[in-house]
């Protein structure tokens, strides 16, 4: 059985982005529409630069995109057609409520260092998406996921020592199949694709099948997947 309808996730290193480029229009313009323009010059963000506004929003839109794309194979990557609604930062009490994050170096959720928090509806067609955002000084994680309150929303980030992209793609794979058999111990789990492409975990005897999104950009990785309600895990 399918244990969740989907799974998006994204992150970019900030500190290796062209940030001339990303504040030309040229560029944000294939990114932001007008209404989400509009959001970055109505809302009192403070601290957030239009830069990482681009590049938050553009994580949100990844991640929207790796969500969806498992049910229609066809999609293609138009950020600008992916609209953000609202965006609002949140606490981390209100933060830390939605979803089970997890820092790869310790573990445990983190808040403060620096850290600010964000939250909002992004839309996409007739599809209406919740996300969460976590922004650092070297990077802005996102995760969506069909219900605002992420009860059931697992996600991680890492950082590694090397920024090839075989040890991008071996990392981030290794990081999800840890926490995965934290969760699910004694079953035999191993990653595949599905029809789209996207990674699916499973136990073929148990049928058990967990679509998981990934994503890796120069020495950070990250990963995220739902689980049901009452599911009974390995812990």
């Amino acid at each position: 059985m399918d244990l969740n309808k989907s799974a998006g996730n994204d992150i970019v290193a900030l500190k290796v982005t062209d940030q001339s480029r990303a504040g030309a229009p040229a560029f944000y313009s294939k990114i932001l529409s007008v209404s989400e323009r509009a959001l970055y010059d109505g809302q009192v963000i403070g601290e957030m630069s239009f830069v990482t506004f681009v590049w938050l929003l553009w994580s949100v839109k990844e991640s929207v995109f790796k969500y969806l794309k498992r049910h229609d194979t066809h999609l293609v990557f138009y950020p600008s057609k992916i609209v953000v609604r609202r965006l609002d930062r949140l606490p981390a009490e209100t933060f830390d409520k939605a979803g089970i994050f997890e820092w790869g170096e310790g573990g445990g959720r983190i808040a403060g260092d620096g850290e600010v928090l964000y939250g909002g509806l992004v839309v996409y067609g007739s599809a209406r998406l919740y996300f969460r955002s976590r922004l650092r000084a070297e990077w802005v994680a996102a995760v969506v996921c069909e219900t605002e309150n992420f009860e059931h929303t697992w996600w991680g980030v890492r950082s590694i020592g090397e920024v090839a992209y075989a040890a991008q793609s071996s990392s981030v794979r290794a990081f999800v199949m840890q926490k995965l058999y934290s969760l699910f111990s004694g079953d035999d789990l191993r990653m595949i694709k599905d029809a789209a492409g996207c990674p699916v975990v499973s136990d073929e005897d148990r049928k058990i099948r967990i679509p998981v999104s990934l994503a890796h950009h120069d020495r950070f990785v990250a990963y995220s997947f739902s689980l049901p309600p009452g599911k009974k895990l390995g812990i």
